[in-house]
């Protein structure tokens, strides 16, 4: 599997974070009001999170040094002479210093942010660089010399000029702000979706069938009309549906990207799709004027595979969509609960990244599980019944392991980096996305080894109308 998305950094922020009793430093506070200066001016900055400590330290140290891969200016800020050789902080300046000595870092350069320091008492490293006086020389001054500086780095290293990545995010946070929010950020066509949908149908393949057999088998009409709602590329329906020759399905999604790639590859005969936003206020019409098209006048099954946990009002949808159901139709709806998951040896890594997700605001509703039952319930439907299907690494060979950790975990990534684009200047949505990039990155490692075990259960909740 690749590695996680990557973010450029041009500046790096070093500072001690708490002194030597655990209180807050003004060191901190100072590096925190450069960052946000630099930002401010559009200029990819490293200001450190103390939160990725709580990963372990190699996940740590493997955060600072990706960060200074690409770094093209050090700013060290410190007020203690022993703030500068504690642990992280001298390492940082050090290994920037050496990668400059040795050539690997053609015109990079570290800027000392300290307070008045005798020359015998900085480092021999950092005597002889221009140095700026933390009680004399304000933030915005300092900001300015970064600026230029990698204004004349770039002027070296690209003649011709650079693009300014730092647009992207701008843009697209002005691009949001005037489109509809939704309850979950989720994009079935974002990131590597579209290879994680195809292994995730077929892993969740047996748990689909034995549901979907039982009410096919309750219904004896031809064909069987089915509504798959949130049908994305339509593996999941290629897979369940085109074997069976009785069986017709109406696919809809909101991505035209997804539905324009199940059209050409889905049998014509038996698949038609449309593109339909269910929580649009005109959706039953849209609907109607579909089925019409085809000469639907009800459904037999409605079938919707993790589509409920990404929507606003889930019970609203499962309401409307209910007049459209024949009278002895079934809705069959598939989630996944976090609250399932199960972990052994692996520190509490797997724990961190569920909290993680479940205080972010944007995310999806990683318990809907749980609540599969209520919903169909209070959505009008009866004689509900959930089933679950437990899913762990027992016998799993390394490459079958990983296409767990894919399939379970690895979109997570997306709804941070869309969060920090939207907003790429914000402390705070930066450190949540460095955080679960680099949980991510360890947890994918720690599903290779062979004594760590997990599992998880997918529910399926059936009712009829």
């Amino acid at each position: 599997m690749e590695s996680l998305h990557e973010e450029r950094v041009d500046v790096f922020i070093s500072f001690k974070n708490t002194d030597f009793s655990g209180n807050k430093t003004r060191d901190a506070e100072i590096a925190r009001q450069l960052y946000e200066e630099l930002t401010t001016r559009k200029v990819a900055t490293f200001y450190s999170s103390t939160t990725l400590l709580s990963l372990g330290q190699a996940v740590y140290k493997k955060s600072i040094d990706e960060a200074l891969e690409s770094t093209k200016v050090l700013v060290v800020v410190s007020t203690d002479i022993k703030f500068l050789e504690s642990e992280w902080v001298k390492y940082e300046w050090e290994s920037f210093h050496q990668d400059i000595l040795s050539g690997m870092k053609k015109n990079a350069q570290i800027v000392p942010y300290f307070a008045s320091f005798t020359r015998e008492q900085t480092p021999r490293s950092l005597r002889d660089l221009q140095t700026f006086n933390i009680d004399n020389n304000s933030i915005s001054e300092v900001a300015d010399f970064v600026v230029n500086s990698l204004s004349n780095i770039a002027l070296h290293n690209f003649p011709h000029g650079v693009k300014n990545e730092s647009d992207e995010g701008l843009s697209l946070k002005s691009n949001l702000s005037h489109k509809k929010v939704r309850a979950s950020l989720y994009a079935s066509d974002a990131g590597k979706e579209y290879d994680r949908l195809k292994v995730q149908a077929k892993n969740t393949h047996w748990c689909d069938m034995t549901v979907l057999n039982k009410v096919i088998s309750k219904i004896d009409r031809n064909p069987i009309w089915v509504l798959d709602i949130g049908c994305a590329y339509n593996y999941v329906g290629n897979m369940r549906f085109s074997n069976m020759p009785n069986v017709r399905v109406l696919g809809v999604d909101i991505s035209e990207k997804c539905l324009e790639f199940a059209e050409k590859t889905s049998d014509k005969q038996k698949f038609t799709f449309a593109k339909i936003d269910l929580e649009d206020p005109f959706m039953e019409e849209q609907l109607r004027e579909v089925m019409a098209s085809l000469n639907i006048e009800k459904f037999d099954i409605m079938f919707g595979a993790l589509l409920l946990l990404h929507l606003k009002k889930p019970v609203t949808v499962l309401k409307k969509l209910r007049k459209f159901l024949a009278d002895d139709g079934y809705m069959v709806v598939r989630g996944s609960d976090d609250g399932s998951v199960i972990a052994l040896n692996d520190d509490g890594l797997v724990r961190k990244i569920i909290d993680k997700c479940n205080n972010t605001v944007g995310f999806s509703d990683r318990q809907n599980g749980r609540k599969l039952y209520n919903q169909l319930v209070s959505a009008g439907y009866k004689d509900v019944k959930v089933e679950t299907f437990l899913k762990d690494l027992s016998g799993k060979d390394i490459d079958e392991r990983d296409e767990l950790f894919f399939e379970r975990f690895s979109y997570r990534i997306n709804y941070y980096d869309k969060i920090l684009k939207a907003d790429p200047t914000n402390e705070q949505k930066r450190s949540d996305y460095l955080f679960m990039k680099y949980a991510l990155e360890e947890l994918e490692e720690t599903f290779a080894n062979q004594d760590f075990w997990y599992c998880e259960h997918d529910f399926i909740a059936y009712g009829k109308k």
